[in-house]
């Protein structure tokens, strides 16, 4: 059944899509497959600053709630978060990856493609709900870790009405930034205002549930309202379907980020985890940058990998990403290592000193991550997600077999091991994969933004450990940037920025653009 609505009286609006949208679109089917470095540096400089501002924000949120809670009541949150992540994935499955390749082929469909994944999201979102409530039901734990678990699932439903992929599909990221910044204040306002005690622990997920739910509804009523919508279920499951492996990747990669965190909740308890998980609250924040930069490649590679184009040009673009990539997140991780007890300190406070040498592992693990995400964007672009599902089937499979043996010996510092090996194993056979697929791929660009890091480790030895926090991390950076600039290392896709005198004129005119 299709239903049509007038859009003769459409008014622009500054998450919408309006006929600049609908040029932009045909400017992108006839343009092909080249896009200027200046564009992707844009991308990755509006959706990356919206997302560091978020993260920030929320990170403070969850900093505060952490101390207040202590070790014990935070694992709650944890294990709970843990649960609801398997059940979350199938509101989430492969929807977002795979919408917003399926906007970026035709986007002019955009909002069509929108509500018909939506819908098809609620109902599952229900379904979820429903497992939900059976699996507090018969949890061996705690009331008030089947309570907290039960208020998580109401998150279900801003994850059913997030539909930040369209606009990434679109290459529109700046509605995606303001909407994060937005849910993440409205949700760090919430914890301070409600978490005053270590009881207060049900109101985190409300917290959460406020936030997100303020932030989907920020992108998806200016996305539908007033919209030519044709509203046809059967496009949102024929979605679904497409998704099928990179659902299943999801799961499996899920699998390999918390089944380390439920069985240390079963074999050495809720303080365990809080320990274990308060470290990876500082971990999801580089993952957040990770996703930024592959994301804002994603469209760029997409069009590029054609039925009638050589692979050629899809490895010149997922070099870039890995150059871009690398150069962020190798610094993140050597100093994240140096300081991470000073770090972990400093941020969660003394009673989660305890798990500084885990967090180093963590670290080293979402170091690996940065790099996967360009193997995974030419997995999406030439449609390999079998291949994709395989390797992380084998990488989730290690990575349970030696979470059984390892973590009742070595408790939380073995889970982080099992987990940084398991992701290098996961790049390990990505890089194998591509090259099987004829994509010429290597690990050349990353050279740069080691040594550069290195250098910057050295510094961060040097000066030790009795300066402060603060002046270690200025030193890093700086010593970093200067190293990198020495090395000319810079990325080539924001280097354009720095190769006009016209600079800040250029970097205004792709904000305004985007």
């Amino acid at each position: 059944m299709s239903i049509q609505t007038s859009d003769k009286t459409q008014k622009p609006s500054a998450a919408g899509i309006t006929r600049d949208d609908e040029q932009q679109a045909d400017e992108s089917e006839n343009s092909g497959k080249s896009v200027g470095v200046g564009r992707i540096g844009a991308n990755i400089l509006s959706l990356g600053s919206g997302e560091i501002i978020a993260r920030a924000v929320a990170f403070f949120g969850v900093t505060y709630a952490a101390r207040l809670l202590g070790p014990e009541q935070f694992g709650i949150i944890g294990f709970a978060a843990a649960l609801f992540g398997y059940l979350s994935l199938g509101v989430t499955g492969g929807f977002n990856d795979i919408g917003s390749r399926e906007v970026a082929r035709r986007p002019r469909e955009a909002s069509s493609i929108a509500a018909n994944v939506v819908a098809v999201k609620f109902i599952i979102a229900f379904i979820a709900l429903i497992a939900v409530v059976i699996t507090a039901w018969f949890l061996n734990k705690p009331p008030t870790v089947k309570l907290v678990l039960l208020l998580m699932g109401l998150l279900f439903f801003p994850l059913a009405l997030d539909t930040s992929w369209v606009y990434k599909g679109l290459e529109r990221n700046r509605p995606v930034a303001f909407s994060l910044i937005i849910g993440q204040v409205l949700y760090a306002g919430a914890i301070f205002l409600a978490v005053n005690e270590s009881s207060d622990v049900a109101y985190v997920p409300l917290a959460q549930f406020f936030g997100e739910i303020c932030a989907a509804l920020l992108l998806t009523l200016p996305l539908l309202y007033l919209k030519k919508i044709k509203l046809d279920l059967r496009d949102g499951f024929r979605i679904l379907r497409s998704s099928g492996f990179w659902a299943v990747s999801r799961l499996l990669r899920t699998v390999m980020y918390t089944f380390d965190v439920v069985l240390i909740g079963f074999l050495l308890g809720e303080q365990a985890v809080g320990l274990y998980t308060a470290p990876y609250r500082i971990c999801f924040l580089l993952v957040a940058l990770a996703v930024v930069v592959h994301t804002s490649y994603l469209p760029l590679i997409t069009r590029a990998a054609t039925p009638d184009s050589s692979l050629s040009e899809v490895g010149i673009i997922a070099e870039r990403s890995l150059n871009f990539a690398a150069a962020v997140a190798a610094p993140l991780v050597v100093g994240g290592i140096i300081v991470a007890a000073p770090l972990l300190v400093a941020v969660f406070g003394n009673d989660y000193a305890a798990g500084s040498t885990a967090f180093q592992f963590l670290i080293l693990s979402i170091g690996i991550v940065f790099l996967f995400g360009a193997i995974h964007n030419i997995f999406m672009a030439v449609n390999r997600l079998k291949t994709e599902m395989t390797i992380f089937a084998v990488a989730a499979a290690v990575n349970i077999g030696l979470n059984i043996l390892i973590i009742p010996r070595y408790g939380i510092v073995g889970a982080a091991f099992v987990t940084a090996f398991a992701e290098v194993l996961t790049l390990g056979l990505g890089l194998i994969a591509v090259n099987r697929i004829g994509v010429s791929f290597s690990l050349r660009p990353i050279w740069r933004p080691l040594l550069a890091s290195l250098s910057m480790g050295a510094v961060l030895l040097l000066l030790g450990t009795n300066h402060g926090l603060v002046l270690q991390l200025a030193a890093g950076g700086g010593s970093y940037l200067l190293a990198l600039i020495l090395l000319r290392g810079i990325p080539p896709d924001i280097r354009f920025f720095f190769q006009t005198p016209a600079f800040f004129n250029n970097l205004r005119e792709k904000f305004q653009s985007n």
